[in-house]
């Protein structure tokens, strides 16, 4: 199969599955679809309970063969959405983000996704809006596996970030004329 028929204009595409609308403003407040829109890589956008409509979930998942590289499912109140996605379908990537909120944290999550069985591997790219963000950058990097244009793009944001990094400040002298060892405060004029 080539890729023009494969994806959208010839981009690769990203299945975005939430399990609840509660959770959608911590999705949009991420840099998720920034992260993807600036990489070139189509999405799409679902709302769908694993619990509440797991014959919706199942049918979606099935229909994810031919056009979807990833998934990132975000779970939050009901930890199985990234399970039963990756079980629907066993031949995509599935990234699993974990939320926070009233009256659940990730815990439930982050063990499912750990004990599923090794054949059926779920990555787990970090909890909440940073997990979102880190769920982008893999999915770019899965992405840039088979499109250097992406490679290329996703090379040129790692030297910007390093170019960040390295422009903060050095830790200070102490008077000795040494580097501290972090148990003196740094001072700063």
């Amino acid at each position: 199969m080539n890729e023009k028929s494969k994806w959208e204009n010839g981009k690769p595409k990203i299945a975005i599955i939430l399990g609840s609308r509660k959770d959608e403003p911590t999705v949009v407040a991420s840099k998720l679809f920034h992260i993807l829109k600036n990489a070139g890589i189509g999405y799409e956008y679902s709302i769908i309970s694993s619990d509440r409509n797991p014959e919706e979930l199942r049918t979606y998942c099935k229909s994810l063969d031919t056009e979807i590289i990833a998934v990132i499912a975000v779970a939050g109140l009901i930890p199985n959405l990234p399970i039963v996605t990756k079980s629907w379908a066993p031949h995509i990537p599935v990234i699993s983000v974990p939320l926070t909120g009233d009256g659940y944290t990730p815990n439930d999550t982050l063990l499912a996704a750990a004990s599923t069985p090794g054949e059926r591997p779920i990555i787990v790219s970090g909890i909440g809006k940073n997990g979102l963000e880190k769920a982008g950058y893999l999915a770019v990097e899965i992405a840039g596996v088979k499109h250097a244009h992406i490679r290329k793009k996703y090379a040129s944001l790692q030297e910007i970030k390093s170019a960040e990094i390295k422009t903060t400040h050095p830790r200070p002298k102490s008077k000795k004329g040494s580097e501290t060892n972090g148990s003196a405060r740094p001072h700063f004029s």
